[in-house]
């Protein structure tokens, strides 16, 4: 077999040890940090730069959260900047780089009445 793509990993949820927000991780970070010499997880080992600090906002709600860890080994896989929920995953079937789907709201910037 000369299949050489690299093996895609499951997404994992770990807690912050200080803020006890949960975030997202490949699950071999998450069991390289179950470890019992491990030392304790928090928001600032992360190695995803948009979320190692406490001062992010949590990805997703718990109950999401939840949902997500329950699926076991269908669960999404991890990627850096893909956090559909897993039901729209399935429904995109493949990977389509057409971003007219975004619609922008730009209503917040009303909002300045001082």
């Amino acid at each position: 077999g000369g299949d050489r793509r690299p093996r895609r990993e499951r997404e994992a949820w770990v807690q912050c040890e200080n803020c006890d927000k949960w975030r997202r991780v490949p699950q071999s970070k998450a069991e390289e940090y179950s470890r019992p010499d491990a030392g304790q997880w928090t928001c600032e080992v992360s190695a995803h730069p948009r979320m190692n600090s406490c001062q992010v906002p949590q990805e997703l709600e718990d109950d999401i959260i939840d949902g997500r860890i329950a699926m076991g080994d269908n669960c999404p896989f991890y990627d850096d900047d893909n956090l559909n929920p897993p039901e729209l995953i399935d429904a995109e079937g493949g990977e389509d780089d057409d971003e007219d789907g975004f619609e922008e709201e730009e209503e917040e910037d009303d909002d300045e009445d001082g």
